[in-house]
């Protein structure tokens, strides 16, 4: 509170076109571009785990939704990474959260339970940090600064 009014602690105002664009990302950006590259080799590396174990058309069907979003997720970290979309992490994110959060409801192994726990830990580390103000406020900022901007 000053003077009796509220202040906000982060500026609310839009970027300005012509304002110094910064090309290093925030640290919560970097650290969901990691968390978004391990969760998805997580499930790459869980897909071939299966696929070599069992061989059937069963684990292609179950495992063709998280490998799909993975490959989103992947794609959504190269869009952060270069300042072009903080939602493309989010989306794939929350999604890979809650499908791992909703495999472990099935319940499973001492070990399952470690390994889901850590990825779903991980999908859910990216899109909390890849919504934070600082990284949308980078990347809308990257995003004017760009040869037609909005």
């Amino acid at each position: 509170m000053v003077g009796g009014t509220y202040a906000p602690a982060v500026s609310t105002r839009a970027p300005v076109a012509g304002a110094p664009v910064h090309r290093q990302p925030p640290v919560a950006a970097a650290v969901a571009v990691a968390l978004a590259v391990l969760a998805a080799g997580s499930v790459f590396a869980l897909s071939a785990w299966w696929v070599l174990d069992a061989g059937t058309f069963e684990v292609f069907y179950y495992m063709g939704l998280p490998t799909s979003l993975a490959i989103l997720l992947l794609l959504g970290a190269a869009l952060l990474g270069t300042g072009r979309s903080w939602l493309a992490v989010c989306l794939p994110g929350v999604l890979l959260a809650g499908l791992g959060g909703w495999v472990l409801t099935w319940g499973t192994s001492s070990l399952g339970l470690v390994v889901l726990s850590l990825f779903s830990a991980a999908c859910a580390g990216a899109a909390v940090c890849s919504v934070l103000p600082a990284v949308r406020r980078w990347v809308t900022v990257r995003r004017l600064a760009r040869p037609g901007g909005a």
